[in-house]
């Protein structure tokens, strides 16, 4: 009867150490968007501080000048929102979305399904997907982790073909591998062309 008491003990412990690490996995996953988020938040900031310093100078010389007539407030304005208007078409078209495995999602990257662990190929996927799905282009590192099981690699990068339904040759122009390890960069690229071959035939 102690035995079944201590197992039963032994199971409750892990049950809720189990519990206890999926929460942290969860916050720890929102505090990387949270602060991917904020520096972009920073970032823009800084670049419409740099667009009104721009803008100032241009003004005080062509009024200086007479080259312009009217409200001074207004051409400001006027020159500040064309500006601002350029800065954006261009960020959209240059910006890129770095995430890091290690960094942003998980040191100790495992299994193929959320029903599997918390930090799964899924949910990973999930994460490329969301930003692929922003028009940028992505950059993931893999370095910094305890390793890589080929289940977790297939699912997050062969899933983004199978289940998110981006072509390889969407993939080969919009995403970036980076590793140190040069097989492992290979392996992800194998996934997801065998992931395409498999949808096409």
């Amino acid at each position: 009867m102690k035995l079944f008491s201590s197992l039963f003990e032994k199971a409750h412990l892990v049950h809720k150490i189990d519990s206890l690490r999926t929460s942290l996995s969860e916050a720890f996953w929102t505090l990387a968007w949270t602060k991917n988020e904020l520096a972009a938040m920073r970032k823009e900031r800084d670049e419409l501080i740099a667009d009104r310093q721009l803008v100032q100078p241009i003004v005080d010389w062509a009024e200086k000048h007479h080259i312009f007539t009217g409200n001074r407030d207004a051409v400001e304005a006027e020159l500040y929102d064309a500006v601002r208007a350029y800065h954006t078409a261009l960020n959209a078209k240059t910006k890129i979305v770095e995430l890091s495995v290690a960094n942003d999602f998980s040191r100790f990257p495992t299994g193929r399904f959320v029903t599997d662990s918390q930090d799964s190929g899924e949910r990973f996927r999930a994460m490329i997907s969301k930003a692929l799905s922003s028009g940028k282009d992505v950059r993931v590192s893999l370095d910094g982790t305890m390793g890589f099981g080929s289940s977790f690699l297939e699912e997050a990068f062969g899933g983004l073909v199978r289940e998110e339904k981006f072509s390889a040759e969407d993939l080969h122009s919009m995403l970036t591998i980076i590793s140190k390890d040069p097989s492992l960069e290979s392996e992800v690229w194998s996934y997801i062309d065998a992931a395409d071959e498999e949808m096409n035939r």
